[in-house]
């Protein structure tokens, strides 16, 4: 006796939005997406298991199981959230082109399932630090122009704003010591179906669909990893070759004016260009990390599961994806 195998196709609709940016189109499509802010920019897009080519359909054959790629890319972008969520239809008979509404396969029978870990990579924070300057001056001259007996003597400034440096993570494999945090998809079914406009027996009023996120990214608000910033960012500080590589001349000058009203801009450019200085960053504050670049990759996997007496034949359903960030 033959066994009796029942072929299940699976057509993606992509819906995403992206901020106020949205992009929606039925059956196939390509699923990257960008939003542009800022200066920088968010892509989201679906791809196949080997990242080679957008995710447009796919057919579950004999296998039932289906890994595919969703993947975040940030450049300088916004520190702002991402969710990357899922809802399914159920599974549908499609004869002669068409779908119907004889035996239907329940999106409850289709489910997420995670084997594998996330993976990211060029992970960075752009991070403007203040700085605790203390400027040693060597010259006589300029000392006593400081009203200064001493020589050397020194000049202490407070709160000065550095430039915005930019602060790559030392470890990639700790993803609660990276700026924007990655989670892993939920896994489980789809209890309640969605319904889109190639759904043959959408209700009147249909109920709220299960939504299973894919892939998310929050903001790393956490102490812990403020202070490791803060450590990373006095590393890049101390291994500048000189106080104007990480603070502006002008706003160095602007503090020294601010502390010494009466001096001169030649002097305060003499003084400037004499010093040498010794910075201590302040405690960065979640405020201080201006953008965060990234990407951040999850691998789902989309299960089904035939019930048992189904009829032979062709299903289709449609997997509805949104991305919010």
């Amino acid at each position: 006796m033959r066994s009796r195998r029942t072929r299940v196709a699976f057509g993606v609709l992509a819906l995403m939005v992206l901020g106020t940016f949205a992009a929606a189109s039925a059956g196939a499509a390509d699923v990257g997406v960008t939003l542009s802010t800022g200066g920088g920019s968010r892509v989201l897009s679906l791809r196949d298991i080997a990242d080679s080519a957008d995710l447009e359909s796919i057919d579950f054959g004999d296998v039932h199981a289906a890994p595919f790629l969703v993947k975040v890319t940030d450049t300088t972008f916004d520190r702002d959230s991402f969710t990357v969520s899922a809802q399914m239809t159920n599974f549908y008979k499609f004869v002669d082109g068409a779908w119907t509404i004889g035996y239907v396969i329940p999106s409850a029978n289709l489910n997420i399932s995670s084997p594998n870990d996330l993976e990211v990579s060029d992970i960075s924070a752009i991070v403007q630090p203040l700085l605790d300057i203390t400027l040693n001056v060597p010259d006589g001259a300029l000392c006593t122009s400081l009203t200064v007996l001493s020589v050397p003597c020194t000049i202490d400034l407070s709160d000065v704003t550095a430039d915005a440096l930019e602060i790559v993570p030392s470890d990639l494999t700790n993803l609660a010591g990276l700026p924007l945090v990655p989670g892993d998809p939920e896994t489980g079914p789809f209890t309640v179906p969605a319904y889109t406009v190639d759904s043959p027996d959408t209700p009147g009023t249909p109920p709220a669909a299960t939504s299973l996120d894919l892939l998310t990214g929050n903001p790393n608000m956490a102490a812990p990893y403020l202070t490791a910033l803060t450590t990373a960012v006095q590393d890049v500080v101390d291994g500048a070759a000189g106080i104007t590589d990480v603070v502006s001349q002008t706003t160095l000058i602007a503090a020294l004016e601010g502390a010494f009203p009466a001096l001169t801009p030649l002097l305060e450019s003499q003084i400037v260009a004499a010093a040498g200085a010794v910075s201590t960053v302040e405690n960065i504050v979640a405020g201080q990390i201006l953008s965060q670049s990234g990407q951040y990759r999850s691998y789902p996997v989309l299960n089904v599961t035939v019930p048992e007496g189904a009829d032979q034949a062709t299903y289709k359903g449609t997997l509805v994806v949104t991305g919010i960030g």
